[in-house]
């Protein structure tokens, strides 16, 4: 596992992540997709239920802390041990959470407390010394938007406040930087945000996306891309989307 910089992980049956890979050792990974299928009654995990979970990661799964990129597909974590996790992925570039409903069917759940967790408040981006948010690193971030309206779902605009905010705090951090390098080159970084939205007919969508871009403004516009997915077609929602993960 010396070279290995690249890992992904299909799997059919009920087991932990960490369970699988405790021993082994991944020096040079940097990318890690784990997905479980639909339908074959999985209930896929990244620690064993009743286990300390920021434990298990460090103890059993330490490499996650020189990831880049993270891609999990219905695997199933709470939103506690979502952000546990992502407090520990400092270096992370490129993030992909498609959360299953359920292990049998073929649709997705939106994340409406990771799109809370990674939203930053307009105090953190003024001062991106003192107020360093979550996964200061992200370029790329892909996330799902549900027809069904449920209080776990966030509202549209959640998704635009949230590119708008990513992408202004590393703006500033940006600028900051520079002054204290004395350069006064400031290259905008990059961010893009990837949102796949189900729907049932076109006018639907057609609502959620005018919703999202309002949200957004001109100005951000080009930092959202929002795609349409059918319902009961979601299973290859990553694939299919031509993220630019790398």
């Amino acid at each position: 596992m010396k070279y290995l910089t690249r890992l992904s992980l299909e799997v059919q049956f009920k087991a932990a992540l960490s369970t699988i890979l405790r021993g082994l050792d991944f020096p040079a990974i940097k990318f890690l997709h784990v997905r479980a299928i639909a339908g074959h009654h999985t209930a896929f995990s990244i620690a064993p239920e009743g286990r300390p979970f920021t434990e298990v990661i460090q103890h059993d799964l330490p490499f996650f802390t020189q990831l880049k990129t993270l891609c999990l597909t219905r695997v199933n974590i709470s939103d506690e041990d979502l952000r546990s996790l992502l407090r520990l992925t400092t270096w992370l570039q490129h993030l992909c959470v498609l959360k299953g409903v359920d292990a049998n069917i073929s649709w997705f759940e939106d994340c409406r407390d990771l799109v809370s967790f990674l939203t930053i408040d307009k105090a953190g981006i003024k001062n991106v010394v003192d107020f360093p948010p979550p996964l200061p690193h992200l370029q790329t971030l892909k996330l799902y938007h549900s027809r069904v309206s449920s209080p776990n779902h966030s509202s549209p605009a959640a998704y635009g406040n949230l590119a708008r905010s990513r992408f202004s705090w590393m703006v500033r951090q940006t600028e900051t930087n520079s002054q204290l390098q004395n350069d006064n080159r400031v290259n905008s970084p990059p961010f893009e945000m990837h949102l796949s939205v189900e729907w049932e007919n076109r006018d639907v969508y057609e609502c959620i996306k005018r919703s999202i871009e309002d949200e957004l403004g001109s100005t951000y516009a080009s930092l959202l891309r929002v795609k349409v997915c059918r319902a009961g077609s979601l299973e290859n929602v990553v694939e299919t989307e031509d993220v630019p993960f790398k």
